[in-house]
């Protein structure tokens, strides 16, 4: 975890370092076993309901409706988990006066 006393004054910059801190913490928790669980249980959580889906009438409007939002959430949690993991490897390679933050 960062120190934030320690960031520069320099918003860009801050914002680059805090970017680099919160996809090393992400990566970091990924790796641990609440972090290896959420990302099974939403897999499994899409793969359930895209299994329902498939044998859910075409016509039953209300029961693809409610599968939707499932699949919906499932995908969320791991575009989160790639987006706080892919920006702060985009931060880090960006050079601050030649050096790389982190």
């Amino acid at each position: 975890m960062i120190d934030i006393s320690s960031l520069p004054q320099d918003p860009e910059l801050r914002q680059l370092y805090l970017e680099v801190d919160l996809g090393e913490a992400m990566r970091a928790f990924m790796r641990t076993t609440v972090g290896q669980y959420l990302l099974r249980r939403s897999e499994e959580m899409r793969t359930d309901a895209l299994a329902d889906l498939v044998d859910v009438s075409p016509i039953d409007a209300e029961a693809i409706r409610a599968l939707q939002p499932v699949i919906k959430q499932a995908d969320t949690l791991q575009v989160w988990i790639s987006e706080a993991t892919e920006g702060g490897r985009n931060a880090a390679s960006q050079p601050e006066n030649g050096e790389v933050p982190g």
